[in-house]
């Protein structure tokens, strides 16, 4: 009797699980295409980890952590931005802090020396960059043969940054254009204020591109930046990105610009989107 009530009780187990079928797994038509510079934030419990762009964690729902990875060695820094309002419009604040004092040191004994002596005595120095983001979805919700256009984003980011410095010397302007406008603070009192614009889309399934220009207002001094990137979602995990970089300076020193090649890689971790394939997207 025991072995038929079992046999039963395991047939019957046996139809329900295989009437429920396996888990599904979230699918969608296109991998998303807002990036580390528009007001959204990475999933949660979500990691990327980029050499350029920066890496990013989902530790709550609306917020995430940041760091530039290609910095880390050089100016150890952490951040985080948090979304207040979401919907077709997202507002976002998002605030990191920078220890330069390590890449300072790093120049006084290697062929940066033109820039900082070494009989400087460099102090700590801790530089706040605190930015407001909001980013508007073009084209939300739109739907073409049962598929969902991927969002176009527009972002506008405003901002301001300062340093806290410590006892030691005054530290000299860096006047190399791709450290002029970010070291600007390292002196007393010195501010930098910014803005830009950042546009990101996807140019089909697997393809996104990004692009944007900043403006870095110092005193009387000025920088433009602007870099453009297609990026490759190889899968879910891998995404490889080409592009260029333009700097712009018109400072005290001079005027400098160049156009520079960039080659970025992403790994995501826990990132559960899969493309939806096949005639019936499946």
């Amino acid at each position: 009797m025991l072995k038929k009530v079992l046999f039963i009780s395991l047939f019957f187990y046996a139809v329900i699980a295989k009437s429920q079928g396996p888990i599904p797994v979230p699918r969608i038509d296109y991998y998303p295409s807002h990036s580390d510079r528009s007001a959204m934030v990475v999933d949660y419990k979500e990691l990327n980890l980029s050499l350029i762009s920066k890496s990013r964690y989902g530790n709550f729902p609306n917020t995430e952590l940041l760091t530039d990875l290609s910095l880390i060695a050089f100016a150890p820094n952490i951040g985080f931005k948090h979304i207040w309002y979401k919907g077709n419009f997202y507002f976002s604040s998002q605030h990191s802090i920078y220890y330069p004092t390590p890449g300072l040191k790093f120049m006084q004994n290697t062929g940066f020396k033109d820039q900082v002596s070494k009989y400087y005595d460099i102090p700590n120095i801790f530089t706040f960059n605190n930015q407001l983001i909001g980013s508007y979805i073009l084209n939300k919700e739109k739907v073409k043969c049962n598929s969902k256009i991927p969002d176009l984003i527009l972002s506008l980011r405003m901002g301001i940054e300062f340093s806290a410095i410590g006892k030691g010397d005054i530290v000299p302007y860096l006047t190399y254009y791709f450290l002029y406008n970010r070291s600007y603070t390292y002196r007393e009192s010195k501010k930098t204020l910014f803005a830009g614009l950042n546009l990101d889309g996807n140019i089909y399934h697997q393809f996104n591109f990004s692009i944007n220009a900043d403006y870095y207002k110092m005193d009387s001094d000025f920088a433009i930046e602007s870099m453009g990137k297609a990026i490759w979602n190889i899968n879910h995990t891998y995404a490889v990105a080409a592009g260029y970089k333009f700097n712009y300076l018109d400072c005290q020193f001079g005027t400098q610009y160049i156009l520079t090649p960039i080659l970025d890689l992403t790994v995501k971790f826990n990132n559960n989107k899969y493309l939806r394939r096949g005639l019936f997207k499946k």
